[in-house]
C-alpha cells in the first residue's frame, strides 16, 4: 500500500471513530452563589488611543450550588477597553468535590 493510501485510510478511520464517539451534551441550569478573590490582575495602557487598556485578572472561588454540592472555581477575565467602554471575556473551570 502507497503511503499516499495509508495516510488518507488513517485520516478516514480517524474520522469514523471521531463522529461515531460523539456523545450528547445537555443544557442544564443550577442555582446557586459564588465567592470570589482575586489574585492577581495586570493592566497595560496600548498607546495608540488616549484611554485604551487592554487587561488580565485571575480569580479563585468556591460555588455553593442549591442541590448542596460545592466546586471550586479558577477564572481567568481579559478585557479590552478605550475610556471606560470595550469587551470582555471569562474563562472558568469549575471542579467538583467528585473530581469532576
Amino acid at each position: 500500500m502507497s503511503a499516499t493510501k495509508f495516510i488518507s485510510c488513517t485520516v478516514l478511520l480517524i474520522t469514523a471513530c471521531l463522529l461515531l464517539s460523539v456523545t450528547q451534551v445537555r443544557a442544564e441550569t443550577v442555582k446557586g452563589r459564588a465567592v470570589y478573590h482575586l489574585i492577581k490582575a495586570e493592566e497595560s495602557e496600548v498607546g495608540d488611543l488616549p484611554g485604551h487598556v487592554l487587561a488580565v485578572a485571575e480569580y479563585k472561588g468556591l460555588i455553593f450550588f442549591e442541590n448542596s454540592e460545592v466546586a471550586t472555581c479558577s477564572s481567568v477575565q481579559t478585557f479590552e477597553e478605550t475610556k471606560g467602554s470595550g469587551t470582555f471575556q471569562v474563562y472558568s473551570l469549575w471542579t467538583f468535590e467528585d473530581g469532576s
